[in-house]
Protein backbone atom coordinates (compact mmCIF):
# COMPACT_ATOMS: atom_id res chain seq x y z
CA UNK A 1 0.00 0.00 0.00
CA UNK A 2 0.93 3.60 -1.01
CA UNK A 3 1.46 6.24 1.66
CA UNK A 4 0.04 9.19 0.44
CA UNK A 5 3.22 11.16 1.67
CA UNK A 6 5.12 9.32 -0.73
CA UNK A 7 2.70 9.81 -3.49
CA UNK A 8 3.41 13.84 -3.31
CA UNK A 9 7.30 13.47 -3.08
CA UNK A 10 8.41 14.28 -6.80
CA UNK A 11 10.72 12.52 -8.73
CA UNK A 12 14.44 13.46 -8.56
CA UNK A 13 16.56 15.45 -10.93
CA UNK A 14 18.22 14.10 -13.75
CA UNK A 15 21.80 15.65 -11.96
CA UNK A 16 21.27 13.82 -8.58
CA UNK A 17 20.11 10.54 -10.29
CA UNK A 18 22.97 10.45 -12.34
CA UNK A 19 25.78 10.96 -8.99
CA UNK A 20 24.12 8.22 -7.23
CA UNK A 21 24.03 6.01 -9.81
CA UNK A 22 27.86 7.03 -10.11
CA UNK A 23 28.55 6.48 -6.97
CA UNK A 24 26.41 3.17 -6.32
CA UNK A 25 28.76 1.66 -9.71
CA UNK A 26 32.08 2.99 -9.01
CA UNK A 27 31.53 2.07 -5.05
CA UNK A 28 31.10 -1.01 -6.13
CA UNK A 29 33.41 -1.34 -8.67
CA UNK A 30 36.32 -0.44 -6.43
CA UNK A 31 35.09 -2.35 -3.92
CA UNK A 32 35.37 -5.26 -5.84
CA UNK A 33 39.20 -4.35 -7.14
CA UNK A 34 40.19 -3.73 -4.07
CA UNK A 35 38.63 -7.50 -2.94
CA UNK A 36 40.05 -9.15 -6.00
CA UNK A 37 43.27 -7.47 -5.70
CA UNK A 38 43.83 -8.00 -2.15
CA UNK A 39 43.37 -11.79 -3.25
CA UNK A 40 45.31 -11.64 -5.61
CA UNK A 41 48.32 -10.54 -4.10
CA UNK A 42 51.51 -12.77 -3.81
CA UNK A 43 52.99 -11.46 -0.60
CA UNK A 44 50.94 -11.67 2.28
CA UNK A 45 49.47 -8.51 3.38
CA UNK A 46 50.46 -7.29 6.82
CA UNK A 47 47.88 -7.34 9.44
CA UNK A 48 47.53 -3.64 9.31
CA UNK A 49 47.13 -3.81 6.01
CA UNK A 50 44.56 -5.64 5.90
CA UNK A 51 42.69 -4.28 8.68
CA UNK A 52 43.21 -0.81 6.08
CA UNK A 53 41.56 -2.49 3.53
CA UNK A 54 38.66 -4.03 5.40
CA UNK A 55 37.85 -0.36 6.51
CA UNK A 56 37.74 0.76 2.98
CA UNK A 57 35.87 -1.94 1.54
CA UNK A 58 33.35 -1.37 3.92
CA UNK A 59 32.85 1.91 3.73
CA UNK A 60 32.49 1.53 0.02
CA UNK A 61 29.70 -0.73 0.43
CA UNK A 62 27.94 1.43 2.87
CA UNK A 63 28.01 3.64 0.32
CA UNK A 64 26.53 2.09 -2.03
CA UNK A 65 23.59 1.22 0.59
CA UNK A 66 23.39 4.83 1.43
CA UNK A 67 23.09 6.21 -2.04
CA UNK A 68 20.10 3.66 -2.42
CA UNK A 69 18.54 5.26 0.21
CA UNK A 70 19.09 8.62 -0.94
CA UNK A 71 17.28 7.61 -4.29
CA UNK A 72 14.44 6.46 -1.84
CA UNK A 73 14.58 10.24 -0.35
CA UNK A 74 16.09 9.21 3.24
CA UNK A 75 17.77 11.67 4.82
CA UNK A 76 20.04 9.74 6.74
CA UNK A 77 21.68 8.56 3.26
CA UNK A 78 23.43 11.90 3.22
CA UNK A 79 24.49 11.66 6.58
CA UNK A 80 25.78 7.75 6.23
CA UNK A 81 27.57 8.97 3.40
CA UNK A 82 29.35 11.83 4.57
CA UNK A 83 30.34 9.87 7.55
CA UNK A 84 31.05 6.59 5.60
CA UNK A 85 33.25 8.44 3.39
CA UNK A 86 35.54 10.60 5.93
CA UNK A 87 35.69 7.05 7.65
CA UNK A 88 37.47 6.36 3.85
CA UNK A 89 39.23 8.87 3.75
CA UNK A 90 40.58 8.06 7.12
CA UNK A 91 41.72 4.49 6.40
CA UNK A 92 43.45 5.64 3.34
CA UNK A 93 45.34 8.03 4.95
CA UNK A 94 46.50 5.59 7.31
CA UNK A 95 47.29 2.97 4.45
CA UNK A 96 50.01 5.81 3.22
CA UNK A 97 47.86 7.46 0.66
CA UNK A 98 48.98 11.00 -0.36
CA UNK A 99 46.43 13.63 0.65
CA UNK A 100 46.06 14.71 -2.98
CA UNK A 101 44.31 11.51 -3.38
CA UNK A 102 41.82 11.13 -0.99
CA UNK A 103 41.17 14.62 -1.59
CA UNK A 104 38.48 14.07 -4.66
CA UNK A 105 36.11 11.93 -2.17
CA UNK A 106 35.83 15.63 -0.36
CA UNK A 107 35.16 17.15 -3.38
CA UNK A 108 32.23 14.46 -4.42
CA UNK A 109 30.61 14.83 -0.97
CA UNK A 110 30.63 18.61 -1.99
CA UNK A 111 29.04 17.53 -5.07
CA UNK A 112 26.23 15.30 -3.22
CA UNK A 113 25.13 18.22 -1.18
CA UNK A 114 25.36 20.74 -3.84
CA UNK A 115 23.00 18.34 -6.23
CA UNK A 116 20.69 18.11 -3.19
CA UNK A 117 20.51 21.97 -2.77
CA UNK A 118 19.64 22.45 -6.88
CA UNK A 119 16.73 23.02 -8.00
CA UNK A 120 15.15 26.57 -6.04
CA UNK A 121 12.14 25.64 -3.63
CA UNK A 122 11.99 22.18 -4.86
CA UNK A 123 15.74 21.24 -4.27
CA UNK A 124 16.30 17.32 -3.06
CA UNK A 125 17.35 18.31 0.16
CA UNK A 126 13.31 19.62 1.34
CA UNK A 127 11.97 16.01 0.29
CA UNK A 128 14.09 14.08 2.17
CA UNK A 129 12.46 12.02 5.41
Amino acid sequence: MVVSSELDKPKPHGCFVALLLFTIIANAGVGAFYLIGAARKEAPLTDSVELGLAVVILALVCNVVFAVALLRWKRWGVYGFVAATLVDIGAHLWLGDMVTEVLWSLVFIGLLLWTLQMGGADRAWVHLD
